[in-house]
C-alpha cells in the first residue's frame, strides 16, 4: 500500500514537471517570435529615419522654399505606428510571462526598472549599455 502511494505521488510529480517543461516551452518560443517581430519592427524603423534623413537633406541641397513635408510627414507616421506595435509586443510579452507564472503558480519577479539617460529607452533588470543609442547606463 505505501508502495502505491509512492508510486502516484511519483507519477504525480513527473506529470507536473512534464506540464511545467511544456508551458515553458510554449511560452519560450511564441517570446522569441515576438521578440524577432520587435527586431524586425527596429530594423524597419531605422531605414525609415534613414530615408527622412535623405529626403530632408535632399530638400536642404535644393534648397526648396517649400518642403515637401507630406513626404516627410507619411515617413514619420510610419515610425510612429511601428513604434506602436512594438510597445504592443513588448505588452505581449509580459503578458505571457505573467501568465506562465500564474499558471506555474510562481510569484512573479520584481525586476529593477531603469531608464536610459540619452533615449528614455526602458530596460528591466541589469543593464550596462542602451541597445537603441548604445549609452551606458
Amino acid at each position: 500500500m505505501a508502495e502505491n502511494k509512492t508510486f502516484q505521488k511519483l507519477k504525480m510529480d513527473l506529470s507536473k514537471k512534464v506540464t511545467e517543461i511544456n508551458m515553458k516551452t510554449s511560452s519560450f518560443l511564441e517570446i522569441t517570435k515576438i521578440r524577432t517581430y520587435i527586431h524586425t519592427l527596429e530594423r524597419e524603423i531605422q531605414e525609415l529615419k534613414q530615408q527622412a534623413g535623405e529626403k530632408g537633406y535632399q530638400n536642404w541641397i535644393q534648397k526648396l522654399d517649400q518642403p515637401e513635408l507630406e513626404d516627410l510627414e507619411g515617413i514619420y507616421r510610419k515610425i510612429q505606428a511601428r513604434e506602436k506595435r512594438i510597445q504592443e509586443q513588448l505588452q505581449a510579452i509580459e503578458q505571457l510571462e505573467l501568465q506562465e507564472s500564474q499558471v506555474l503558480g510562481h510569484k512573479p519577479k520584481e525586476q529593477e526598472v531603469c531608464f536610459c539617460p540619452n533615449c528614455g529607452a526602458k530596460y528591466t533588470g541589469k543593464v550596462n549599455y542602451c541597445t537603441k543609442c548604445g549609452s551606458k547606463i
